[in-house]
């Protein structure tokens, strides 16, 4: 069965490195949780690259629901508040 990432989005494909390059900040894997986490490091003014072997999002997040929901955010909350946070 084909995923529905794998069915409805066709993400372009990216070009190879062929020199060096810098940056404040390395993340490893442009899946979900890789691509995100080099979204909200950008937005907070570091310089980042996201270094990936294969296809963006094309391997556990190609074949996963990618359930994203703010529901999540209330039980956050209850445990920072039992916790700290």
């Amino acid at each position: 069965m084909e995923s529905i990432w794998s069915a409805n989005c066709k993400l372009p494909q990216h070009q190879a490195l062929t020199s060096d390059i810098k940056a404040d900040v390395a993340v490893i894997g442009a899946g979900m949780a890789g691509i995100l986490c080099a979204y909200l490091l950008s937005a907070h003014g570091a310089d980042v690259v996201v270094l990936e072997a294969e296809r963006t999002a094309a391997g556990i997040t190609k074949n996963t629901t990618a359930k994203i929901t703010s529901q999540h955010s209330l039980i956050y909350d209850e445990l920072i508040k039992a916790f700290g946070g």
